[in-house]
């Protein structure tokens, strides 16, 4: 691999052995890609292309060889998949998730914080469970409405009351 002074982007050799960041791997034929390719990047981080069966595989691992960063390119799309003490996604403008199902799992917690209001609407039920369900208003009403009727079951219902 050679970079030019001027514009510091890396071409790639189109002779001989494939390379990226100067590490060689061998084709099998002239037209076919490496297997294995390597790019050194800062921090001693690595970036590493693994090309086969059945899928394509991009891994950004760090010093010590743990995974940081692996994209799994499958037919279906690519699976990603993070790896770290913590993840910050961070955007100036809006951020959007749409999938078919979203499923968020908080080994230790879930917390939900906004500087303004907070929908949460759904075309079907709403279900929440816990052990202790705490509804409090800091300033202001609790406002129920149903189309229906409203329905308190429990041992007791206590109005009024601490």
């Amino acid at each position: 691999m050679r970079t030019n002074r001027r514009s510091r982007k890396p071409k790639m050799s189109t002779a001989g052995p494939q390379t990226l960041g100067g590490v060689a791997r061998k084709s099998t034929s002239p037209a076919e890609p490496a297997p294995l390719q390597e790019l050194a990047l800062h921090g001693d981080h690595r970036l590493v292309v693994e090309r086969g069966t059945p899928n394509d595989v991009v891994k950004v691992l760090a010093a010590d060889g743990q995974i940081r960063l692996y994209i799994d390119l499958t037919p279906a799309g690519p699976v990603l998949r993070v790896e770290g003490c913590s993840l910050l996604i961070e955007a100036a403008g809006d951020l959007a998730i749409d999938a078919e199902r979203i499923a968020l799992r908080g080994r230790g917690g879930v917390a939900l914080a906004s500087g303004g209001d907070v929908a949460i609407c759904a075309a079907g039920r709403l279900d929440s469970t816990a052990t202790i369900q705490q509804i409090t208003a800091t300033l202001g009403n609790v406002n129920v409405k149903a189309n229906d009727d409203v329905k308190l079951k429990g041992e007791r219902i206590k109005m009024n009351c601490d």
